[in-house]
């Protein structure tokens, strides 16, 4: 598998996660039979899978650093400016402009911002290396014992999912295992069972599951959670990871592959159209209310995705002051 196939199966891996991020959104705002599953089974790993993407995509390259204050630094100072605009005037929420709190979706980019700065600082090979994963694993188990951690910094997401963005520099280092998994007829079928087999698992405990739990942004006092249940739910993530690692298409599927590599456009701004209709209350006027979500979910992905929509849109979300280059991916 070329280089060229590696990133035709991350852009395919992107499109899912980002459908997942806009259908989970849409079941936080009407209920259907089915949709705590849906909601609980859509975050039990597509944060995760996004933070692995964006550590699979890393790279130590010089120029990278700059590439974090242009395209991740840059568009969240623009949309944490919007948002609070769109909460104060749309919405009737008197929260005022600050910058040190993520509004929402806007975490995510603080804290790839924060991984990216980190993985720099990481730079080691050898045995020092492969003990960063684990250890890794370890400081966000115990972070949750610290009351005090929290939303402020989106320093509880940043570092509860920080392995999973060191779970894809670790994969991206080890392409051949990749490759030989990805080959491997019996490691295809095992990766969907075992797919399966968290869908059952999930669906079977999707009661005691509190939703709470698959944020990552508070203690675990504050979300009810314990060391045991977040241990169980990042092990669970990994697994439903490394298993779409091993089944995601790898060749070119066109337009989809396109949107793919579009996300970014995506994820800023299906946000505000989620709060509208929550706002005006959609599901009330609606029936098949799952098939809607779908419906509504495909449409966001196709048109913010969209490479007009991309154009458009690209003073805000990259650095408009310089010649195009590569996106982060």
């Amino acid at each position: 598998m070329d280089t060229s196939k590696h990133y035709c199966m991350i852009d395919n891996l992107r499109l899912i996660a980002i459908f997942c991020v806009v259908l989970g959104h849409l079941c936080e705002t009407v209920h259907f039979y089915g949709s705590d599953f849906l909601y609980i089974w859509i975050y039990s790993f597509h944060m995760p899978l996004f933070a692995c993407i964006s550590g699979f995509c890393f790279s130590y390259g010089k120029g990278e650093k700059y590439k974090v204050l242009k395209n991740l630094i840059y568009p969240y100072l623009i949309f944490q400016t919007l948002w609070a605009l769109f909460n104060i005037n749309v919405m009737n929420d008197q929260s005022s402009l600050q910058y040190t709190t993520p509004v929402w979706v806007m975490w995510y980019l603080m804290s790839t911002s924060a991984w990216y700065f980190a993985a720099h600082l990481l730079e080691v090979n050898g045995a020092c290396a492969k003990i960063i994963f684990p250890v890794s694993i370890l400081i966000a188990l115990i972070t949750g014992y610290d009351i005090t951690i929290g939303y402020f910094l989106s320093l509880s997401r940043t570092i509860v999912l920080f392995p999973f963005f060191y779970l894809g520099i670790c994969i991206r280092k080890n392409i051949p295992m990749l490759n030989k998994m990805r080959a491997n007829m019996k490691y295809r079928i095992l990766s969907v069972c075992v797919l399966f087999a968290c869908t059952i698992l999930i669906f079977i405990f999707r009661f005691e599951i509190s939703s709470s739990w698959l944020y990552h942004s508070l203690d675990y006092i504050r979300s009810g959670s314990n060391i045991v249940y977040r241990n169980i739910i990042l092990l669970t993530a990994t697994v439903i990871i490394l298993s779409l690692f091993c089944i995601a298409p790898e060749r070119n599927l066109g337009f989809l592959t396109r949107l793919g590599q579009n996300t970014m456009p995506v994820f800023l701004l299906h946000g505000f159209v989620v709060k509208v209709m929550d706002l005006i209350n959609w599901g009330s006027y609606v029936q098949a209310k799952f098939l809607w979500c779908i419906i509504i979910s495909l449409l966001m992905v196709f048109v913010f995705g969209s490479k007009p929509a991309a154009a458009l849109l690209r003073p805000l979300v990259r650095w408009p002051f310089s010649k195009p280059s590569k996106p982060i991916k």
